[in-house]
């Protein structure tokens, strides 16, 4: 596992050093937002790799699609939690070679205590249908799943949940999951980065994966731009792999 400085620009861990920078105003050229789906039938029926982004609430997923995008704005961040409240997809890279099109998924935050049980419901069974490709033409066009999690706290009861989710749901997939460590800034991340990491193994172990020690972890910072090369490295080489499979 690499183990560069918290703090450089491309600090990532569990990818490995053959993965190298990718060069960010090549992979995000344009970025159109399509519509925002609500249940499996209002899905976009464009025959595209999907990155999807997921996390609590609170967990600053917002900042990090802005970071990772190089756009002010393209995911709203809003001070109260629980804000989005549908699958939010934005087409990137229209009409380039098929390795670099895709489109992004803005998953809505879970974890919210004033979402009700029915609502709550209503997402877990979407986010199901979602992963697995449930009733949609052509089955499941998942290529890579970021999970965020606080890298402050390291994963609680709802980011554990979700984990166990997204392995059930993955089984016949074949969709790469990944783990991003939000908030990890040059002040916290000396302190908090391993503890988070090894929480952030154990809570996979406890969600039943048999390689929760390989699972690939990023450690990022919105406001100090840490992790984006090595998130933009993983979307480019999902997406290569997805590629490879069609």
């Amino acid at each position: 596992m690499e183990r560069s400085k918290v703090g450089k620009t491309r600090q990532i861990l569990g990818v490995g050093p053959q993965v190298q920078v990718v060069v960010h105003s090549a992979l995000m050229r344009t970025v159109d937002f399509v519509k925002g789906a609500v249940s499996v039938e209002t899905l976009p029926e464009e025959d595209l790799p999907e990155v999807a982004f997921v996390g609590r609430s609170n967990v600053g997923k917002s900042s990090l699609l802005n970071m990772v995008s190089g756009r002010a704005a393209l995911a709203y961040s809003s001070k109260t939690p629980g804000k989005t409240q549908q699958f939010n997809y934005f087409h990137v890279n229209r009409g380039l070679p098929p390795h670099l099109e895709f489109l992004l998924v803005d998953l809505p935050g879970y974890g919210y205590a004033k979402v009700s049980r029915a609502d709550r419901k209503d997402w877990l069974t979407f986010t199901d249908e979602f992963i697995r490709g449930t009733r949609r033409e052509g089955g499941s066009r998942l290529a890579l799943f970021l999970h965020l999690i606080d890298g402050r706290h390291g994963p609680v009861g709802r980011d554990i949940d979700m984990m166990r989710i997204f392995r059930e749901a993955n089984e016949e997939t074949g969709a790469q999951y990944i783990v991003v460590l939000t908030k990890l800034d040059k002040r916290n991340a000396e302190k908090n980065l391993g503890k988070a990491v090894r929480a952030a193994r154990e809570a996979l172990r406890e969600a039943g994966y048999d390689n929760w020690m390989e699972i690939p972890i990023i450690a990022s910072s919105a406001a100090s731009r840490v992790g984006r090369d090595s998130i933009w490295a993983a979307i480019h080489g999902a997406l290569r792999k997805w590629s490879k499979r069609q």
